[in-house]
């Protein structure tokens, strides 16, 4: 059985949450803000990173979606293709000297591999890049908030994707987590006496520097404001090392849980995990209530999603949010 990481995960979560993922292969129609965010990221950093115009990518997202939607549908999402910029903007700055050492050996790398139970991996890798310390899988993790560091090395599933890395030929050392926030920098207030608000807002030294000199003020007036937004990190890099022991454990979960999986999806039965955290983990949760009372959920379905791959105000669907913070 051909399975991924991000399957076995929800399948893991919930089956009846997998059942409506890859059974019934629906999909929200409104994408979620998080996705769309995280998607657009994604194009624009392979396009970074392949040499390319990187902000076309930014372009055929308003002419391929942004611009289709109406206005109210904008103002939810608030303004995604500016803060793309200047995210982008904003780690070009971070990671360009750190990056001109570093040569990057493929992108976008789609791998299919087997597992000892007989199963396929399938894994899509964003960068395998090669520095001082040798080969690593680049994976670009876009969140709300950076993850502190104990909670950054639970994330141990990409090493899944450093071991299919190895088994296709490349002799990586790990994995290297690339953390993105999504929220660019906040720009700082103007005072109606025309100097800059030394609130300690959710912003960095180059924004609020820039903010100061647009509004002709003299950065020197306020160099107290670099220390304190020192602690504001808008990006992070953690490496994983590739850990022998973790990552039998991780093939074996994999092949055990595709194994759980056939075997319900032959019996056709798909029990819920209900939690509390239903109401915001799960795109399912009105199809899932419905059912759970008794209540055909065909009218939800016909008006709130679609089948998985169909096209909407989002470029793909793609999971690549995560809010650890």
């Amino acid at each position: 059985m051909k399975g991924s990481y991000t399957k076995t995960s929800t399948i893991r979560r919930c089956l009846r949450k997998a059942k409506y993922a890859y059974i019934d292969e629906l999909q929200k129609v409104r994408r979620a803000e998080a996705i769309i965010k995280g998607s657009l990221l994604h194009s624009c950093l392979d396009a970074y990173y392949k040499g390319k115009d990187w902000t076309l990518e930014v372009h055929k997202f308003i002419d391929q979606s942004w611009g289709k939607m109406f206005d109210e549908e904008r103002a939810q999402y608030g303004d995604i293709p500016g803060e793309t910029i200047r995210i982008m903007q904003g780690y070009i700055r971070a990671y360009q000297p750190l990056d001109a050492n570093t040569k990057t050996i493929a992108s976008e790398l789609q791998l299919i591999v087997p597992t000892p139970a007989g199963n396929e991996l399938e894994v899509r890798i964003d960068q395998i890049v090669e520095d001082e310390a040798g080969l690593w899988v680049r994976d670009h993790k876009s969140c709300k908030t950076i993850p502190e560091e104990n909670i950054r090395h639970t994330d141990i599933q990409t090493m899944l994707y450093g071991w299919a890395a190895r088994q296709s030929g490349y002799e990586v050392m790990g994995t290297m987590l690339n953390y993105i926030r999504t929220k660019a920098p906040a720009v700082p207030a103007l005072l109606k006496g025309g100097g800059i608000s030394r609130a300690l807002i959710d912003t960095d030294w180059h924004t609020y520097y820039k903010a100061v000199k647009n509004a002709g003020q003299d950065p020197a007036d306020y160099e107290e404001m670099q220390e304190k937004l020192k602690g504001k990190v808008f990006f992070k890099r953690s490496r994983l090392p590739l850990n022998r022991h973790t990552v039998k454990n991780l093939i074996s979960d994999f092949d055990t849980t595709l194994s759980l999986w056939e075997y319900m999806s032959n019996k056709h039965h798909f029990p819920r995990t209900l939690t509390r955290d239903c109401t915001w983990d799960c795109e399912y949760a009105p199809i899932c209530f419905a059912e759970l009372q008794g209540t055909n959920p065909e009218t939800i379905i016909e008006e709130q999603y679609q089948k998985r791959g169909v096209k909407n105000n989002d470029e793909e669907y793609l999971q690549t949010e995560i809010d650890l913070g």
